[in-house]
């Protein structure tokens, strides 16, 4: 016997999601990777290939060596560009982690979703753009307890 039918969507599906996972990662790859003139706050010059960066440190390809530059001895406008690479790579690592859960059948809530249409939201898997502030436990009686999550969005709109 073969799988059912309403399986194959889904496989579909999580193809087409990882097309578009290689491909945001390729175009991320190819918008980072172009040399570039590093300046330094002393004036002078590196140039090279953005390779990666952590919290204190930008590693920079230049002719085939890799270069360890301080993120603090850059000048404000190259910190300001590793910064805007480093949101552009989370924000895609976000954007195809979204992909993958919506391949699995979760959903993503919002506040529009739990204000408006409450019933959509129990019984389903998902995700919430927010930061989370704290748990607050509220004993209704000895047998039902709520449990309050308080939540910053990532947005403007409060939730």
């Amino acid at each position: 016997m073969g799988q059912p039918a309403f399986e194959f969507p889904m496989q579909r599906q999580t193809m087409k999601t990882k097309i578009c996972l290689l491909g945001i990662c390729a175009f991320v790859t190819l918008v980072v990777a172009a040399p570039r003139t590093w300046v330094l706050k002393t004036g002078e010059t590196v140039t090279g290939d953005y390779v990666s960066s952590g919290t204190t440190t930008l590693v920079v390809k230049t002719g085939g060596t890799n270069c360890f530059l301080k993120i603090a001895d850059l000048a404000t406008n190259d910190q300001a560009y590793i910064a805007k690479i480093k949101a552009d790579q989370k924000q895609a690592q976000l954007d195809a982690e979204a992909a993958q859960m919506r391949a699995a059948g979760k959903m993503k809530f919002t506040v529009q979703l739990f204000e408006n249409f409450p019933e959509k939201v129990v019984g389903h898997y998902g995700w919430i753009d927010a930061y989370f502030k704290g748990l607050t436990i509220v004993m209704l009686s000895p047998k039902r307890t709520n449990w309050v999550l308080e939540l910053e969005t990532k947005t403007a709109t409060p939730i």
